[in-house]
């Protein structure tokens, strides 16, 4: 007879969201002055937390619209947001990459072409740990300069 070792869970979760630029851009002008852009900055803020554990770390990435994961190709990491206590909903800028902030400029200057946001996170469970349970709703905005004309 032998024994019942202890089970764990070890999972990632990704998630990708298409952003598509080409909806707030207004007129021709608005379009002219997105090829002399460049990142500055982007802040998140968890709007709701109701998970009954602590998140990971959650990775950013930015990629094409083609693709479906973060191994895709042409998919870069972006940031990463530090792991978030339960039921806690901070705010905060991501730190970007250098190769993310290059690549989002580059998405937003080929405005017409949609592109990806990923989050993704190793979602680790210990043997007799409690059921995992809730929602965490993140929002993020982008800050941009446009050199003038």
């Amino acid at each position: 007879i032998g024994s019942v070792g202890a089970i764990s869970a070890n999972s990632d979760a990704e998630i990708g969201e298409t952003v598509d630029v080409s909806q707030k851009v207004k007129n021709q002008t608005s379009a002219s002055a997105l090829s002399k852009v460049s990142f500055n900055y982007m802040l998140y803020k968890v709007e709701q937390n109701t998970l009954t554990f602590d998140t990971p770390e959650i990775k950013v990435f930015v990629g094409p619209n083609t693709a479906n994961t973060t191994s895709d190709s042409g998919v870069v990491e972006f940031a990463t947001i530090q792991p978030i206590p339960k039921g806690q909903t901070p705010d905060g800028q991501l730190p970007a990459t250098a190769a993310g902030k290059s690549a989002l400029a580059e998405f937003v200057k080929n405005y017409k072409t949609p592109f990806k946001f990923f989050v993704k996170a190793n979602m680790r469970f210990a043997s007799g740990s409690p059921l995992p349970k809730g929602k965490l709703s993140l929002k993020v905005n982008g800050y941009f300069e446009i050199e003038p004309l």
